[in-house]
């Protein structure tokens, strides 16, 4: 009997790695706010944001 689905959504209906990585720099600026600034994270998420 098969008890749960499992669906992978991302990239497939949604494009959310634009998202991700700003949620991403937006978590790390919160958790370490005297080494990284969000602008900063946002920059190095931008190799990513670009594919």
């Amino acid at each position: 009997m098969i008890r749960a689905t499992i669906f992978d959504l991302d990239g497939t209906l949604v494009q959310t790695e634009r998202l991700k990585a700003l949620s991403y720099a937006h978590a790390a600026a919160e958790l370490c706010p005297h080494n990284l600034t969000e602008a900063e994270l946002v920059e190095a998420f931008k190799e990513v944001l670009e594919r």
